[in-house]
């Protein structure tokens, strides 16, 4: 493990921006400390996180579980053996089964705890362990040997041609693999059967002796490889299997082997010795590129606004409190002190992409303002999810505004997006739309037993015509900005900065992407129940002319990438496509605000 890691800090040191490679070290890190998939459990929950097939090390997170699995389980072992020994079986069999019953709970309720720790995990490894323990009982017959043996391999077969990555996994769907592994162990532990026979061939058994280096290689291979080609045909997924085939051999022959051969490395003081130095060494190297941020200054200056549009995920500008960003022309030298915030900018992430772009249009016509913008939480009263921490963030939101004084909101964000956070509430959280705005109580009105895509527009269309409603009654002027086109990879940015920096593994990505008929039918839902909103609730403003100005089709690259994924407008793409939209806004409310009579 050790070796791959190593291998993988110094393959990072040429191929990762500097967040990547901070990101690398610390799961090396967790790694060393045998906590790798508390590590992913973790960063695999962060709104903006990375693909899961773009971190190095993602596959240590199942060595991480075993690690624990053989801490933990000869310490139990040991307890039951002085104290309950002849019970010891059976209540393995009680823990696997809890595990188990726990894993399926955890399917449903917190997939990503269920996936990578070990309590829910615990059961796959227990499994063995009562194949083990009942190592001594009734020898069973050469027919049942067979019958149990064949039985195993089909399971295991079944789940290899079955299961894709739509399959929930683990719990119930794990069953057929672990039971298949423990049938077929069992089967073959008296005498070897047909079966066992079957994977007996010298080549099937030199790929099991090199199997765990080729688990160890292959993915860091694959996912560097992610990291410089755009897109991996065949020819280059043959030779991504070719060199983890030799590195596995390589690892296998001069890593492996001389551990188990007689000799100085063979004998446990040196082993252990071994093992605790390479871990030292690898946590002061790891420790290293996280303290100095990713060692940044190893770039090219040319490539660093282009990395900064796939690092750059305005989290500077996120209000997880509803406290409110100032925004606008707060610290302008021409702003009087007298002149009172005039709007509100309220969105989810999509907002905090346009925040640079509209407080510089802001501050050009004189005006002051708040920022409530909050990842994954749209800027719609009895919406946002209840399992979020600030599940009652648009409640706070609403009553700021309403205190600050301000006369205008504009509302931005990613208006399709609430239908999943709608679809994935579970029966306990049925109240997700209860309201204290007093706009309504929303728990009874909305069941969400059958949610469907009419259904979510149709809950976002009223809930929208409420909030305006009560913003209206205190004088307050909401804007909606619509959804922005999306484009057809959910990897623009990185993409572009590939195809710049990688010349000789790519073609520069596709400059044009999404059609205008395209992104207009998409949205045909969200957009019929925003226009549904009664006539002067509501001033809606769309986008989409500033997308499509010369062409039918979307333009993500210029100079830079415009997008940072499938639908986020990087820094460079909000000020070229929406900077006009809020040049003509704030320029209108700056008229509205000079008419109007001064208060107090």
């Amino acid at each position: 493990v050790t070796v791959t890691v190593v291998a993988s800090l110094i393959l990072g040191y040429f191929i990762l921006d500097a967040g990547q490679f901070i990101a690398l070290a610390e799961s090396s890190i967790a790694q060393s400390l045998m906590a790798a998939n508390v590590f992913f459990w973790w960063d695999n929950m962060s709104y903006f996180a990375e693909a899961s097939d773009m971190k190095p090390l993602l596959h240590t997170w199942s060595l991480a579980v075993e690690e624990q699995f053989y801490v933990v389980f000869p310490l139990l072992l040991s307890l039951l053996s002085k104290h309950l020994r002849k019970y010891t079986l059976p209540i393995i069999i009680f823990i696997g089964a809890s595990s188990l019953a726990l894993s399926c709970w955890a399917l449903i309720h917190k997939p990503s705890a269920n996936f990578f720790l070990l309590p829910t995990r615990a059961w796959e490894l227990l499994a063995g362990a009562v194949i083990a323990l009942m190592a001594n009982q009734k020898e069973m017959s050469r027919k049942t040997a067979e019958v149990t043996a064949w039985l195993g391999l089909l399971m295991i077969v079944a789940a290899m041609l079955f299961y894709d990555a739509q399959t929930p996994f683990p719990g119930w769907a794990a069953i057929p693999p672990v039971a298949g592994s423990a049938l077929f162990i069992w089967g073959n532990g008296r005498r070897q059967t047909s079966a066992g026979q079957l994977l007996s061939f010298k080549p099937v058994v030199f790929i099991g002796l090199i199997s765990y280096s080729l688990y160890l290689w292959h993915w860091p291979i694959l996912v560097f490889s992610k990291h410089v080609i755009i897109e991996i045909s065949w020819p280059w997924k043959l030779g991504i299997l070719i060199v983890s085939l030799i590195l596995s051999v390589l690892s296998w022959k001069w890593v492996e082997s001389p551990f188990r051969r007689k000799g100085f490395l063979s004998k446990r003081p040196s082993a252990f010795g071994f093992a605790a130095l390479s871990t030292v060494g690898l946590l002061l190297m790891s420790v290293t590129v996280w303290k100095m941020n990713g060692l940044p200054d190893r770039y090219d200056d040319d490539f660093d606004l282009l990395r900064e549009d796939f690092s750059w995920q305005g989290d500077n500008y996120r209000d997880v409190t509803g406290s409110g960003l100032k925004i606008g022309a707060w610290s302008s030298t021409s702003d009087k002190m007298d002149v009172k915030p005039s709007f509100a900018l309220w969105g989810d992430s999509h907002g905090t992409a346009a925040f640079e772009t509209a407080a510089c249009k802001a501050q050009k016509h004189g005006l002051k303002g708040y920022a409530y913008l909050n990842w994954g939480m749209i800027p719609v009263t009895g919406l946002n999810p209840v399992e979020a921490d600030n599940a009652k963030y648009s409640e706070v939101v609403i009553q700021a505004i309403i205190n600050s004084g301000v006369k205008h909101v504009l509302l931005i964000a990613k208006w399709s997006g609430y239908k999943r956070r709608i679809d994935h509430q579970n029966e306990a959280e049925r109240g997700v739309f209860k309201s204290d705005s007093g706009s309504g109580s929303m728990e009874v009105e909305d069941d969400l037993s059958d949610i469907t895509p009419a259904r979510s527009a149709n809950l976002l269309g009223k809930h929208l015509e409420m909030m305006t409603l009560k913003l209206k009654s205190h004088g307050i002027v909401v804007w909606l900005i619509k959804q922005v086109p999306a484009t057809d990879s959910n990897q623009t940015a990185r993409n572009f900065y590939m195809g710049k920096k990688f010349p000789f593994f790519n073609h520069l990505p596709q400059q044009y992407t999404t059609l205008k008929c395209d992104h207009q039918k998409r949205q045909t839902r969200a957009n019929n129940e925003i226009d549904s909103v009664s006539d002067g609730l509501i001033r809606v403003i769309d986008p989409t002319p500033h997308f499509f100005r010369n062409s039918d089709r979307l333009k993500v690259y210029g100079d830079r990438s415009y997008y940072l994924d499938d639908d986020h407008l990087t820094r460079a793409g909000a000020e070229y496509y929406l900077s006009e939209m809020f040049d003509a806004i704030f320029a209108e409310i700056a008229e509205q605000q000079r008419n109007s009579p001064k208060a107090d």
